[in-house]
This record gives C-alpha cells, sequence and structure tokens, in this order.
C-alpha cells in the first residue's frame, strides 16, 4: 500500500492574481487545482523536483472573495490526494 502524497501550500490572492505555491513528495508527479470558477489549472514544476506553482488571473466577480481551492496531487503510481483549502484576499495597507 502506498502512502497518500504529501503537501504543503503557500498561497496569497492579490491585485486579483491567486499565487500558489506547494512543496511535495518527491515522488508527486503532478498537481492540478480546481477553482470556483470552473477552471482547472496544471501547477507547473519549479526548479526543485518537489515544487509546483501556478499565477492564476482571478475573475472580477471573485477578486474580493474568499476562493476555496481544490488541489489533486498524484504521484508517479497515479495515486491521488486531495486538498481542500480558502484563501482570503490579502488587503492593502493604507
Amino acid at each position: 500500500m502506498t502512502a497518500p502524497a504529501k503537501g504543503v501550500l503557500h498561497a496569497a490572492a492579490e491585485n486579483s492574481v491567486l499565487d500558489l505555491e506547494i512543496s511535495t513528495e518527491k515522488n508527486v508527479a503532478r498537481v492540478e487545482a480546481i477553482l470556483p470558477w470552473n477552471e482547472r489549472v496544471s501547477l507547473t514544476r519549479g526548479i526543485e523536483e518537489d515544487q509546483f506553482g501556478a499565477k492564476i488571473p482571478v475573475p472580477i466577480a471573485h477578486a474580493k472573495k474568499t476562493i476555496s481551492v481544490t488541489l489533486i496531487l498524484t504521484d508517479r503510481a497515479h495515486n491521488r490526494t486531495i486538498i481542500e483549502t480558502e484563501i482570503k484576499p490579502l488587503t492593502s495597507a493604507k
């Protein structure tokens, strides 16, 4: 039996851009994000083998709302781990 993939997510929503970065175990082959506006995005592998990320434009209708994101981590054996999170928009300091 294979253990589920693990990941550490860093995310921010600012200036109508959702910035997702996740550090995973080295056996993770791909990461996809499912967004509330019916968009599915493949995160790009970073320089490090265990890093994935994406900068995603946020539609105006979702720009100032908390964004629910579902991440699907798929390892090389095709096992999937689902991570669900909510990302609150950053407020600019004045």
